[in-house]
């Protein structure tokens, strides 16, 4: 039922139904009629958590639909360069992540990073562009790759971003961040992941499982507006919306206590910045964690 009122809504704006109102009048009862079906939908989810959970995991399935169409939204806004306005606040991030690496692995190990939720591959530009910016070194290093991304429909998409900007290497493809190796990593990658991931703490604890003993996790994420504030009023107002028609993506986490609780960490560097033209998700985190570091053994000489 409420997917047909937003159907018919739909229809209504395009002058289906109605037709014999007044254009005000036919606009009206369309806009009231999708009004109605997205809060009874997001109510349902919102309020339901075994429903919530299982719309949730629908929509990891490669048979829904709504994936396929979100998969070719993004690669076609990637293409079209609409994720260029935003790339100075990455970019910057990335490279300071890249910084807080204690320096190029040895050539036989290559760079190992993880994706996790790698979309249809974006983090590769910054990943490349922030590894050249900072160290020759890494110039001629084996790149290898692991992108955790549900969708599968977004793979094709990821193989060409790999390709594109890190020309040879080795690229893996999986679904879940738990599949990837213990200890392993040199380099973590989260974007705008947490927001909308069952349980944050659990991913965070399976990318420092991944991680090797000083190695780094880069981190931007979107979150709650401060207490009090009007932003933070209007997220609570949409956050069923936002949950239902966005995959469960939560406006109001505070994923940066998420980051920090997720320790210990050797060292913690995390900013506040404003997302232009962003409106409800505009209050953004950006930072780096490292992982602990081994303690030098002790010299035997006096």
């Amino acid at each position: 039922f409420p997917g047909f009122l937003v159907f018919l809504g739909f229809l209504g704006l395009l002058g289906l139904p109605f037709s014999s109102c007044p254009v005000r009048t036919r606009t009206s009862l369309s806009s009231l009629a999708s009004f109605l079906g997205l809060s009874f939908f997001s109510w349902h989810i919102v309020e339901n958590p075994t429903r919530r959970n299982e719309h949730r995991t629908n929509c990891l399935m490669r048979s829904d639909p709504c994936e396929a169409i979100s998969a070719w939204l993004e690669s076609t806004f990637l293409r079209l360069g609409v994720v260029d306005s935003l790339e100075e606040p990455i970019a910057q991030v990335y490279e300071a992540g890249a910084q807080s690496l204690p320096g190029p692995p040895k050539r036989p190990l290559g760079l190992h990073i993880l994706d996790v939720g790698a979309g249809v591959g974006t983090d590769m530009r910054y990943l490349a562009r922030s590894f050249d910016a900072v160290s020759a070194g890494y110039h001629d290093l084996q790149v290898h790759v692991t992108a955790v991304e549900p969708n599968e429909f977004a793979w094709g998409s990821i193989r060409e971003e790999f390709d594109r900007y890190f020309g040879s290497g080795r690229l893996e493809l999986v679904a879940d961040a738990g599949e990837a190796a213990v200890g392993s990593y040199d380099v973590a990658v989260l974007q705008r992941v947490l927001c909308s991931v069952e349980d944050p703490s659990a991913v965070l604890t399976s990318i420092r499982q991944a991680l090797k003993p000083g190695g780094v996790l880069i981190f931007i994420e979107h979150v709650s507006a401060q207490e009090g504030s009007l932003l933070r009023a209007c997220q609570h107002v949409f956050q069923p919306f936002q949950m239902a028609i966005c995959n469960g993506c939560d406006l109001c986490r505070n994923s940066g206590q998420s980051v920090r609780e997720a320790g210990p960490w050797e060292d913690v560097f995390m900013e506040h910045y404003s997302l232009p033209n962003g409106f409800l998700i505009a209050p953004h985190i950006r930072g780096v964690a490292v992982m602990p570091r081994p303690e030098m053994p002790v010299s035997s000489k006096k």
